[in-house]
């Protein structure tokens, strides 16, 4: 199995018929219009939704993704935080790593974080250990979480950087493609990427080179196989059209992952409580930015209902550890 090729997916569109880009099945899914909400311009795009492997994708991926990434996206700066923030943050961070801690888990009931706590399920892993970040971004969020816990090699990766920087000994962020990228690495990551890849069984090929014959390669991402997208539709706030181009499901991201010559060790379901309360602006017709969550009362209730659906496999992001089989 290999991503359908662009000229045969444009031969069988013009023929009414749409090519799953995962698992190339030729067929009239079904498909959905949904409106670009992030940001509230309501441009309007077609997803259809395998028959087979049941990734939800984007019929087609604009020529010009690059306008749909404004200057003001999220992962385009790293912004400072007041130095009592930044300490609640690595205490925080050391519990969400560890599991231990008495403040630690009260900063983090309050002031919860997905993504260092996918660490728990890495016990090999070594504050020395090689660690890539694949589209970091400028933010590089997570490896900034790593470098205030003691770890010492970290990269991110990211082809649009405006320029390489080394935030510190430690932390180096690189203007690279994954497939420019050399070296052998313990862990590489993903965190909220793989949706926004084009070509994604690709991706998964060239990581598998790089990646140490030990290593791990951890994917965060959305799933459609979640109650978000059952019960909100094309309000999903997942969706995110245009820019997420790939929604996978629990068979398609297996599907890929065997044909790179991966197997999906574990999953770790983690959404949180923006899967309703982002959907639910977009139902009521009001984008998403600014990200300016409902009342604690109100969000306490979402994540706890998030908690449950994660519990039951059904939560609308999950955590998939990889390895080489």
């Amino acid at each position: 199995m290999s991503l359908t090729s662009t000229s045969v997916l444009k031969s069988a569109v013009e023929r009414g018929v749409h090519v799953c880009r995962i698992c190339g099945l030729a067929d009239s899914h079904q498909t959905f219009t949904s409106r670009e909400m992030m940001y509230g311009t309501g441009e309007e795009f077609r997803y259809f939704q395998c028959a087979g492997c049941e990734t939800l994708q984007i019929l087609e991926i604009p020529s010009d993704l690059g306008r749909y990434y404004p200057h003001d996206y999220y992962s385009k700066h790293w912004r400072a935080s007041h130095p009592i923030i930044s300490a609640m943050r690595r205490i925080r961070d050391g519990y969400a790593a560890s599991g231990k801690g008495i403040l630690g888990r009260c900063l983090y009931t309050w002031w919860p974080t997905s993504s260092v706590v996918v660490l728990r399920s890495l016990n090999s892993l070594k504050v020395s250990s090689a660690i890539l970040d694949v589209g970091s971004g400028m933010e590089a969020a997570f490896l900034r979480q790593l470098e205030h816990l003691g770890y010492q090699n970290l990269l991110g990766i990211d082809p649009y950087l405006d320029n390489d920087v080394d935030i510190s000994p430690a932390l180096r962020l690189r203007r690279l493609a994954i497939d420019e990228v050399d070296g052998r690495f313990d862990l590489v990551t993903m965190h909220h990427v793989f949706e926004h890849i084009p070509e994604p069984a690709e991706a998964l090929r060239a990581i598998k080179r790089i990646l140490a014959p030990s290593g791990t390669l951890l994917i965060r991402m959305p799933t459609v196989t979640s109650y978000a997208w059952r019960y909100y539709g094309v309000n999903w706030v997942q969706l995110d059209p245009p820019r997420h181009l790939h929604l996978l499901s629990s068979k398609s991201i297996a599907l890929l992952a065997e044909d790179a010559g991966f197997r999906i060790r574990k999953i770790v379901y983690d959404s949180d409580d923006f899967q309703f309360w982002g959907s639910e602006k977009i139902a009521s017709g009001l984008p998403v930015l600014p990200k300016i969550p409902p009342g604690f009362a109100t969000r306490l209730s979402y994540r706890r209902r998030a908690g449950r659906l994660n519990e039951a496999n059904d939560g609308d992001a999950a955590a998939y550890f990889l390895t080489h089989c």
